[in-house]
């Protein structure tokens, strides 16, 4: 039942790239294997996740690693290495360009958007403590390639976010440390179709 579940996971989650690798197989081969890096991640992943139980699973290995991206914009040394290698992007950081897997993640999303198939809304927010400085290339590059929403904020207090899904997070009060410093929210919503027709009866969210 497992494997069955792992291959039906993988025709959903590689159905909102395939579009991408057709019509950029000969003009840019880098989002290509950026798509084909994405559906490792997420196989290894789900194989993670589900070696703990045969339950039924909900999670966006897209947020997860879109999220992670942005998260490479700041990190440096090992911290940097680490997350490439989690998530299988390493072969894509050689030309010594520090925005080329941010460039190529904000190319995937517009790609994703213009197939008629497919619909796909996302949301990213960064939350910065209003003491807490941070540089402001980094928020220019989130904003630029993620079209992340950047908010300094006190998180003392419970009325943040400009959203109803920014508002549900800090209104769970005792998931904030006091010496929270940042909170990175990325919010995503995908529906598309089996490849398969004679598929019924399943309802995944990714």
């Amino acid at each position: 039942m497992i494997n069955y579940l792992r291959v039906l996971f993988t025709l959903v989650y590689s159905s909102g790239f395939l579009c991408i690798l057709k019509s950029q197989e000969s003009k840019t081969p880098d989002v290509m294997d950026l798509a084909f890096k994405n559906i490792d991640f997420a196989m290894n992943l789900y194989c993670k996740i589900s070696s703990y139980h045969d339950k039924n699973l909900i999670f966006s290995p897209l947020s997860v690693s879109m999220s992670f991206a942005m998260l490479l914009l700041a990190a440096k040394g090992s911290t940097h290495s680490q997350i490439e290698k989690g998530l299988n992007l390493g072969s894509l950081d050689g030309t010594g360009d520090a925005t080329l897997i941010p460039q190529l993640f904000e190319q995937l999303q517009k790609n994703i958007s213009q197939d008629v198939k497919l619909h796909m809304e996302q949301g990213t927010a960064l939350f910065v403590d209003e003491h807490f400085n941070t540089k402001r290339a980094f928020s220019d590059q989130i904003k630029t390639f993620f079209g992340a929403d950047v908010n300094n904020v006190d998180f003392n207090k419970t009325e943040l976010g400009k959203s109803t899904h920014h508002q549900r997070v800090f209104e769970q009060k005792d998931s904030i440390k006091p010496l929270t410093q940042m909170i990175l929210l990325n919010t995503i919503f995908f529906q598309g179709e089996f490849l398969l027709d004679n598929i019924q009866n399943y309802h995944i969210l990714l």
